[in-house]
């Protein structure tokens, strides 16, 4: 009896991925080693509502999928949504303070953030966005409440932005989008495409 074809795994796995697998992977992480650098370069909190996105994935990695509606206001309801998260994560808010519109002072005079365990309840205009990008970006301050966990966190986003940015066919052709992403690695990513 004759023994039929042998089925290399090698093979089968280039089938999957196609035969531009090397260049897909090294594209990959030139790709990621950029956005890591802007990412880390970046003072935290200085990007376009990175605190927003920021306590919105660490409540989300903490169950709080979409929070409560926030007080209403003066003006009428509020489109910010309470949420529960360590200390941490609320004083963030407050480190752009001393240089956001300011050219000619360095980000170096924000105060340090120093890890905290106390829990409170703070309000985030983004905690109606879909949980589930925000879940996986918030898993690292689960392990690290602290400027260390949110340096973590943005490494997360980014690498979901290049994987997202190489996985859509459009976004390789400049039309790609990175959505959600809690750091300034979304917009670097998506400045980039164009």
């Amino acid at each position: 009896m004759k023994a039929g074809p042998v089925v290399r795994a090698d093979r089968v796995l280039a089938l999957v991925l196609g035969r531009r697998r090397p260049r897909w992977w090294t594209t990959l992480a030139v790709l990621f080693a950029m956005t890591a650098a802007w990412s880390l370069a970046t003072a935290l909190m200085a990007s376009p509502d990175e605190p927003a996105h920021t306590i919105k994935a660490a409540a989300v990695a903490r169950g709080q999928f979409f929070g409560t509606p926030a007080p209403p206001t003066a003006g009428g309801p509020s489109p910010d949504v309470a949420v529960r998260v360590p200390d941490v994560f609320a004083a963030a808010v407050e480190l752009p303070g001393c240089y956001a519109f300011h050219p000619d002072v360095d980000a170096s005079c924000a105060p340090a953030l120093h890890p905290v365990t106390a829990v409170v309840t703070v309000d985030t205009p983004a905690g109606r966005y879909e949980p589930l990008y925000y879940f996986v970006v918030g898993l690292p301050s689960l392990f690290l409440s602290s400027a260390s966990g949110i340096r973590l966190m943005r490494l997360v986003g980014g690498l979901l932005c290049c994987v997202d940015f190489w996985l859509r066919p459009s976004s390789r052709h400049g039309a790609g989008t990175c959505r959600g992403s809690t750091t300034s690695t979304r917009h670097w990513c998506r400045n980039s495409a164009s």
